[in-house]
């Protein structure tokens, strides 16, 4: 006897990246990680897309420590705690150790935001503020996993230029086996709460989603662009 096909359920992370399937593929596959991938990205942009990103991550740090207060166990605000520490001690330590391009601390701090971080940043707090932990979480998933999905992709292609590629630190950063690691356990932890939730909660996840992953792709939009201002 043939056993009968059952069509297995979507995990939340599934469910989320498959509403915005065009919008995800525009942010994993920019212009930007394409240049950056062969170290042809013009080292001014580069600088500048590394000062808004400092600044997004010191706003993105706030929505995981705003997460924990959110956080209804021990368990949650656990987790969250532990990538408010991911981010200090990872993600910008890479950042802060670009000062060999003339880039200090001071710099990164004191840059002019720019009109798509402000969006970004304000948005995802909104959500936060607004809304219970899981919307944040949410709000937080794109960039955190993104990031890991596009790092993973430039390692195991063998077009990536590594030997002499300025960039090389920000694709092992992204790519190495600790991002991995952490995005599989954020992954983890966001798909426990794919059971049980109403039609109108998902809606509104996966509107959550999609906003921020549009804002991701806006990002490396600015990225290209440089310091030129929007007219």
């Amino acid at each position: 006897m043939v056993a009968p096909n059952i069509k297995q359920k979507k995990t939340l992370l599934e469910e989320l990246k498959y509403a915005c399937k065009d919008v995800w593929h525009e942010y994993t596959h920019p212009e930007f990680i394409d240049q950056l991938q062969d170290g042809t990205l013009d080292i001014e942009k580069f600088r500048y897309y590394l000062k808004q990103d400092y600044l997004y991550l010191l706003h993105y740090t706030r929505c995981f420590a705003l997460m924990a207060y959110k956080g209804e166990t021990l368990e949650e605000i656990q987790f969250a705690l532990e990538g408010t520490l991911w981010i200090t001690e990872g993600e910008l330590e890479l950042h802060r150790q670009y000062k060999d391009w003339g880039i200090d601390t001071h710099e990164l701090e004191d840059s002019e935001e720019s009109i798509e971080c402000i969006a970004y940043t304000r948005y995802m707090k909104d959500v936060g503020m607004s809304g219970d932990y899981l919307d944040l979480m949410i709000a937080i998933a794109s960039c955190y996993i993104g990031y890991g999905e596009i790092g993973q992709r430039l390692l195991a292609d063998e077009k990536t230029i590594l030997d002499g590629n300025p960039y090389k630190e920000w694709i092992l950063m992204y790519g190495g086996e600790n991002y991995k690691s952490s995005t599989i356990e954020f992954v983890e932890k966001l798909n426990s709460y794919g059971e049980g939730l109403s039609k109108k909660k998902l809606d509104k996840l996966k509107f959550i989603f999609r906003e921020v992953t549009r804002l991701e792709v806006a990002f490396w939009d600015m990225g290209m662009r440089g310091d030129k201002k929007i007219k």
